[in-house]
């Protein structure tokens, strides 16, 4: 038997309580991201009724599908996949995260096309992994870092 939205929701909340108690933690303090590939604006909006946090999308086009159908209206955003240079602009103003970037030449074409939108001060910056020392220079990482922060 098929569970609905609401069901597997409601399931999923259950068993993050469970860890999150187990390990010392409080559930209201997790977020709960639902991936909404290739699901319709109609499921977006069924998992945001249910009380999903946020909702994540990793396709530009399919994201930009749903955003002019409304799909989001009610959860914050999250782009979830890997960002390619070329869709930068299609997606920053757009999405509340981007919760992964893979290079500093991304993380500067993000900085670049946020220009004045930068982080508003009640944003917290997800924790970082640090670069490998031959990613790039020490200097450009350290301007990227600042930037990132700003």
């Amino acid at each position: 038997m098929n569970m609905s939205i609401r069901e597997n929701i409601q399931q999923v909340r259950e068993n993050i309580a469970a860890a999150a108690l187990s390990a010392g933690r409080r559930p209201e303090d997790i977020t709960l991201v639902g991936a909404s590939k290739m699901n319709d604006a109609a499921a977006c909006r069924e998992a945001i009724a249910a009380g999903i946090d946020a909702l994540g999308e990793n396709r530009v086009q399919e994201m930009t599908q749903k955003l002019a159908e409304n799909a989001y209206d009610g959860a914050p955003l999250h782009f979830i996949g890997h960002l390619q240079r070329n869709k930068v602009k299609q997606v920053v103003g757009k999405v509340a995260l981007i919760e992964s970037v893979g290079s500093y030449e991304l993380l500067e074409d993000i900085d670049r096309q946020a220009g004045p939108r930068r982080r508003r001060k009640d944003q917290e910056p997800l924790p970082r992994r640090a670069a490998r020392a031959d990613d790039h220079s020490a200097g450009r990482r350290e301007r990227a870092r600042e930037r990132a922060l700003l």
